[in-house]
This record gives C-alpha cells, structure tokens and sequence, in this order.
C-alpha cells in the first residue's frame, strides 16, 4: 500500500517563486522542512537522520540563486551541471533529462520504470 504525500512545496520571495523538496522518508522530510523554514536546520537537525537506513534529502532551489541539498548533515551542497535528480527512479530520470526529456518528462519516466517512485508530477517553475 501507497500513500501519497506532497513531497514539493512552492515558496514565494520577492524574486519570484521558489521550491523546497524532499526525496526519502515523509515523515522526517516534512520535520526538516520544518526546521528549514524556521531557520533551525543545525540546531535541531535530527540525530535519525545521520545513521540508520531511513533518511531524507531536502533540496532548495531559490530564485537567481544556485540549487542546493542536504543529505545527512545540515551543510549546503551545491547542485553543479545542467540537471539532477534525487530518489527512487533517479537513473531513469537523469537517463531521460541525458537524452532530452524535460524534468518532468523525465520524472513521469521514471515513474513508469521504477516501483519506487511515483504518485504523479509536481513542478514549481523557478527562474534561473
């Protein structure tokens, strides 16, 4: 059993919209988001998140701004290259953005391809 949970939200600054994702564990990727948002991220990064096999990949894309993740402890990666993809299906969809495809294109591929992923396609436009 599935049970779909809006893992992509849109966030509206001055220069126009933004997005914070999660790819992992729901549950711990909604408490992340959390703290991100209310700027807490070191202070209650949680201890779940840096052992074990559950874990969450929060990804932060801001208007004009470089697109950056954080994977098991709250430091600021940055996201080089032309496109990326995290989670379940991310060979898929970093295979199709290789040969083409739009992001979401390649997200609905890899949906199709991977039992791990799935529930449909959210996007949030950000300028670059």
């Amino acid at each position: 059993m599935r049970f779909p949970t809006r893992k992509l939200e849109r966030i509206d600054t001055v220069g126009g919209p933004g997005a914070i994702a999660i790819a992992g564990s729901a549950e711990l990727g909604l408490f992340i988001i959390d703290l991100w948002k209310r700027d807490r991220l070191v202070e209650e990064w949680p201890m779940e998140q840096q052992k074990g096999a559950e874990w969450v990949i929060l990804v932060v894309a801001m208007p004009r701004k470089p697109v950056i993740y954080y994977e098991r402890l709250p430091v600021a990666q940055t996201v080089y290259g032309d496109f990326h993809a995290w989670g379940g299906g991310l060979e898929s969809a970093l295979g199709a953005m290789a040969a083409g495809a739009t992001a979401v294109r390649a997200v609905e591929i890899a949906n199709c391809l991977d039992n791990t992923c799935g529930l449909g396609v959210d996007y949030v436009d950000v300028p670059r």
